[in-house]
């Protein structure tokens, strides 16, 4: 038997990030420098669902739930920059970090491309398109699943350097 219905429910998700890091310029020349990188980029992640009409297309209120998470990434890896002008660089970093603790296994991977511009001697803007892959599995006796995340565009920011 095949019944119809018309019902609609609202998928919301909402992902805020925050990054740090520290950048050690191992081989640091006039117009180039290369160095290891460390981070760590904090997502908080909301994710809701509700119902808006039934089975039978009557709106419905007050069906519906949701969920939050904190997801703290680490980001180990390597970092380029050029001074090709006067207050202008050309940076690229990549990274990997492995999660392997007891019943948890996964990578986070970042991978960044971007221009800065300094109109001041330690600050300045920057302009990147940044990539960062979080796969997790969780194996444990009352949970099991995994976490495919990406998170990747172009991005607009303020840097300083100390």
């Amino acid at each position: 038997t095949h019944y119809q219905t018309r019902g609609t429910v609202r998928a919301s998700v909402d992902v805020d990030s925050y990054e740090a890091y520290y950048i050690w310029w191992a081989a640091a020349h006039d117009t180039w420098s290369l160095g290891p990188r460390m981070g760590l980029v904090w997502y908080r992640i909301d994710l809701g669902l509700t119902a808006k009409l039934d089975a039978n297309g009557a709106p419905v209120s007050g069906i519906g739930d949701s969920a939050a998470a904190d997801l703290p990434t680490p980001t180990i890896g390597g970092s380029w920059r050029w001074d090709f002008a006067p207050k202008w660089r050309l940076n690229a970093d990549a990274g990997y970090f492995p999660l392997n603790m007891s019943d948890i296994d996964g990578d986070v991977y970042h991978a960044r491309l971007g221009v800065e511009w300094f109109p001041w001697q330690h600050s300045g803007f920057l302009l990147d398109y940044t990539m960062d892959r979080v796969k997790v599995d969780v194996q444990e006796s009352q949970l099991k699943g995994t976490l495919d995340f990406n998170d990747e565009g172009v991005r607009v920011g303020y840097i300083h350097c100390f």
